[in-house]
């Protein structure tokens, strides 16, 4: 507060320089002598509002050292007993095309982060029984892990002879899907007896800590150059939801998401994340939805560089992973979830993909194509009966953590 000037001060500066040097105010605070306030200390946040003097440096450093313990203390506390979300963060690491929550979008939506009531804990994974569907002898559906403040790891989903084993953690109040292929049961929900069992844990996974590039959220793409089969490298790599699609198939769409590797505000755990991280058996996994909510597809989004999509990333680092104006760090990947036709629920209608009537709808892009105006051409839109999700993060990171 003083510095200099209370020493010139001392030594014969009279009050009328001051007054002139620094203005009437502060020269009066000098007059006065604050010696024993020199350094003056600010803590101020959503938590703590506190200033105090010292008379010197390390006090006030000591000080703020402090508060600043105490701040991440209460935050913690506050975000371990919110009803939901800190505000203004997003849980990274998935995209949904209902409530955009991945990396910034934090509108909501049935498919968002959702918790139980505070007062009603639930620190389990359940199934969400209006995403369950059966089709051509294939059970899928959705979970939810509905624990305010523990992770899930080693999902597995079992239904009658078969199960499901989920790669990827699952975040507090995040889905994820399932998919047993050779249902012969009952499509009765209520005659179903699926079980769900997870590993409940407070470690929070950084190979989920993905975000949203600044971009225009991500739409389903229809163009030339969308009809792909699917690798034979792709399809051993995730052979748990490829094998109900046939070796002929092509795909019909796409969605594209560039995806940062960034520390998530709404993971305090994270908040130091080095983005110099290793990572193993990088994947990504895409849902589609039908107009009523029910999970109708489930593949493989393939983790790829973002200047060459048909280089795939499986680890980290990763040459073309790499910020170029630092090339130590991560910068990012692409996500490429191509859907492939194998049923209505997925199969085109004039510019519409799937069957109308539901309450989901989400816009198709045809990139392609162009309709003439007056004003000039435009890209042709046409329309999802429902919706998709997608997913990034390491696969099996518990084992990988036990293992050392």
């Amino acid at each position: 507060m003083c510095g200099v000037t209370e020493a010139s001060f001392r030594t014969g500066a009279d009050f009328s320089s001051a007054v002139y040097r620094y203005g009437h105010e502060t020269a009066r605070r000098f007059h006065r002598g604050c010696s024993q306030g020199r350094f003056m200390a600010v803590a101020h946040s959503a938590w703590i509002d506190e200033r105090a003097h010292f008379r010197w440096r390390n006090q006030a450093e000591r000080w703020v050292a402090e508060r600043r313990a105490e701040h991440y203390s209460l935050s913690l506390r506050a975000e371990h007993q919110s009803v939901g979300q800190p505000a203004n963060t997003a849980v990274y690491g998935f995209y949904d095309s209902v409530g955009r929550n991945f990396g910034g979008f934090i509108t909501g939506g049935p498919f968002g982060i959702m918790y139980p009531p505070q007062d009603a804990p639930v620190d389990q994974v359940k199934v969400l029984v209006d995403t369950v569907a059966v089709r051509d002898g294939v059970l899928r559906g959705l979970v939810r892990n509905w624990s305010r403040h523990l992770w899930a790891y080693e999902l597995t989903v079992s239904a009658g002879d078969g199960s499901f084993r989920w790669p990827l953690s699952v975040q507090p109040g995040e889905v994820a899907p399932f998919e047993i292929p050779g249902w012969a049961g009952s499509a009765d929900l209520g005659l179903m007896d699926i079980a769900v069992h997870a590993e409940m844990s407070w470690h929070a996974d950084p190979s989920r800590a993905w975000g949203h590039a600044p971009a225009p959220p991500p739409q389903l793409l229809v163009r030339d150059e969308t009809p792909r089969p699917l690798r034979a490298s792709v399809r051993e790599r995730y052979v748990q939801v490829t094998a109900d699609v046939a070796g002929s198939s092509v795909s019909i769409a796409s969605v594209e998401l560039e995806a940062p590797l960034e520390a998530p505000t709404s993971h305090p755990s994270l908040r130091h994340l080095d983005e110099n991280i290793e990572l193993e058996d990088l994947r990504g996994y895409g849902v589609v939805l039908d107009g009523d909510g029910r999970v109708v597809d489930l593949g493989p989004a393939l983790t790829v560089a973002s200047s060459d999509k048909g280089e795939e990333i499986t680890s980290l680092p990763h040459p073309l992973a790499m910020d170029h104006s630092s090339p130590h760090l991560v910068a990012g990947v692409s996500l490429l979830f191509d859907v492939y036709t194998a049923h209505e629920g997925v199969a085109f209608a004039g510019y519409d993909i799937g069957r109308s009537g539901g309450k989901f709808q989400t816009p198709i892009l045809y990139r392609d194509e162009r309709l003439s105006h007056a004003d000039g051409r435009f890209r042709r839109y046409g329309t999802l009966h429902g919706a998709f999700i997608v997913w990034i993060g390491a696969a099996f990171p518990w084992m990988r953590t036990d293992a050392g």
